[in-house]
């Protein structure tokens, strides 16, 4: 990564290559990283062909006839971006459910597969500086809301001092 390049933009490029590669497991994770600011436990999911097909699966996505949820702790996310959905129809193919990591060391999965082996704490933090100084509060707290943590919680143990 060059200096002059935003760590949004190098993970967004990353994350195109992954598609244009056909590394669709890769592309989904790390597209949930980057845009849901997620904590490695919420990548611990299955693709769910239907709301039936959920057992007691703790985090999950499942399609309706229009979009996908993403459900996560608590949290629900609603996605309609075709590219996402269209992913992880053919990571289910004809399967009802799919598991998206099937390893026993997610973090380390996780290193092996994102930009400079950063981990979902690394690629958090970046992000959220690089919104920080831009001044996209808004953003940043989206993200929190994602991660489960507060605004003040996240610029007190995630914003560098030297973007303050």
């Amino acid at each position: 990564m060059n200096n002059n390049e935003s760590i949004i933009h190098h993970l967004a490029m990353h994350i195109i290559a992954l598609y244009s590669n056909y590394k669709y497991n890769h592309f989904l994770i790390n597209y949930l990283l980057l845009l849901y600011g997620v904590n490695e436990i919420d990548l611990d999911l299955f693709i769910c062909r239907s709301k039936q097909h959920i057992k007691d699966y703790k985090n999950y996505i499942y399609f309706t006839s229009n979009y996908m949820v993403y459900v996560f702790g608590n949290k629900k996310i609603r996605i309609t971006n075709r590219t996402i959905i269209n992913v992880c129809k053919l990571l289910l193919d004809k399967q009802d459910v799919y598991k998206v990591i099937n390893v026993n060391d997610i973090h380390a999965y996780i290193r092996c597969i994102t930009p400079n082996k950063m981990s979902s704490r690394d690629v958090f933090t970046a992000v959220v500086n690089e919104l920080y100084v831009s001044g996209n509060i808004v953003a940043i707290d989206k993200l929190c809301e994602n991660r489960g943590i507060s605004l003040d919680s996240c610029i007190t143990d995630y914003i560098e001092p030297s973007n303050i």
